[in-house]
């Protein structure tokens, strides 16, 4: 049951995220004819080649690229330049440099994010763990790679050298401000760097790339998370497979949130550490056959989980989230030391075995969950934490305990 409420919140949840992922925006074509859209935002991390826009919520959706569209942009999310020219593709991992300098281009086609806009205005291309820089100029609009490349002088791969030709071409578009060309013996081939130059360069003040700088710093949340456990058991013992009552009982978590200066926040870093309670009083239960019984005293457990999540806005006090993660680590805190599986009848009372709980292997079990937060301050969480074992205790034997969690939270700052 527990499954299917949970399968049909993913369902809804999926759905309604597909009917959000529309932004307002526009598109120009190669006449410079701009039009009103709606684009759906995939927060691409390599740069597009294609992508999907309707004119209204109720039309048909359209396929944009390259060779059609000049440039699209989705409001306060970012503009994207056609382009049809030369890529440096050559390797800058360190096991497969070249051992030439020169770039080694190919022909591609594809969207670049414009980083900067201005008299001179800065792109950025990804792909395949490549990222590379390009510029254009108000007077000539041709797009043209920033020249970097690492390789091995004369193929020895135990030297690295750098072909840091981008910096004779930043020199000879920005001497005509001084204030630019002496930053740039310290430009790296970086985003920051090229931000920084090409936005002093465009008549952005400290102040106001101070201000960006701001925005991209690393955020974070901290959570008080209550909730719900709906626990379910299996144990296996040389005597078979039986399993201990479903239980539902209490949790409560704190959660440590750091959200990464990346695709506008939507993606962040979580640590929890929660307490559980499996049952606060011990146990008896009767297995199948009657033949024997199982019984347990109260069992608590801490779970410390470390894991990622994804946020996905339907406007500014409202988002959904979906998230994943793995237990690093699992502390019995209870007084309960073994599982025990007795046989007793009107003559004997006898201890079949005994089930020694020990510490389970570290990132031996993980989560999914999913849910909804409003104004950044409340939210609610489905989570499913798969079985696994609670306390291993020998290759003979094994207690599982999986739980689906309701958890309601509070952002305490």
């Amino acid at each position: 049951m527990k499954g299917i409420i949970l399968g049909s919140f993913l369902v809804s949840f999926l759905q309604i995220n597909g009917q959000i992922k529309y932004q307002k925006g526009y598109i120009t074509d190669f006449n410079s004819v701009k039009t009103e859209v709606l684009i759906k935002n995939l927060d691409w991390f390599n740069s597009p080649t294609t992508f999907t826009y309707k004119k209204n919520e109720n039309s048909t959706e359209q396929q944009g690229s390259s060779s059609l569209t000049k440039e699209f942009e989705i409001y306060d999310s970012g503009r994207y330049v056609a382009y049809n020219g030369w890529v440096d593709l050559s390797s800058d991992d360190i096991s497969s440099l070249s051992e030439k300098s020169e770039p080694v281009y190919q022909n591609a086609s594809a969207f670049l994010k414009q980083l900067v806009e201005g008299n001179i205005n800065l792109f950025q291309y990804k792909a395949n763990n490549t990222v590379k820089y390009f510029f254009s100029t108000s007077e000539k609009n041709t797009i043209s790679p920033l020249i970097y490349k690492r390789y091995h002088p004369d193929g020895d791969e135990s030297k690295i050298a750098v072909n840091n030709s981008y910096i004779n071409q930043l020199s000879e578009i920005f001497s005509d401000n001084q204030n630019v060309y002496k930053l740039l013996k310290k430009t790296e081939y970086k985003e920051d760097d090229l931000v920084k130059v090409f936005s002093l360069y465009n008549g952005e003040s400290n102040q106001d790339l101070t201000a960006k700088d701001n925005n991209k710093t690393v955020k974070f949340n901290l959570h008080i998370r209550p909730g719900v456990n709906f626990y379910s058991t299996n144990v296996f013992t040389n005597l078979g497979e039986q399993s201990l009552p479903q239980k539902t009982n209490y949790r409560i978590g704190v959660e440590a949130e750091i959200l990464l200066p990346i695709n506008k926040n939507k993606w962040s870093i979580l640590f929890e550490p929660s307490y559980s309670i499996y049952s606060n009083s011990q146990i008896i239960e009767s297995t199948s056959n009657s033949f024997y019984t199982l019984r347990l005293e109260n069992l608590s457990f801490i779970d410390v989980k470390i894991g990622v999540r994804h946020h996905m806005y339907l406007n500014e006090n409202s988002k959904f989230f979906v998230n994943a993660s793995l237990n690093a680590l699992r502390l019995k805190t209870s007084s309960a030391k073994s599982l025990d599986v007795d046989f007793k009848d009107e003559y004997r009372d006898i201890v079949l075995a005994e089930l020694l709980f020990e510490s389970p292997k570290p990132l031996s079990n993980f989560s999914l969950g999913a849910g909804y937060t409003y104004n950044n301050k409340y939210s609610v969480e489905i989570q499913y934490n798969n079985p696994g074992q609670l306390f291993p205790s020998g290759v003979n034997h094994s207690f599982k305990v999986g739980y689906t969690s309701l958890i309601i939270g509070y952002n305490l700052f």
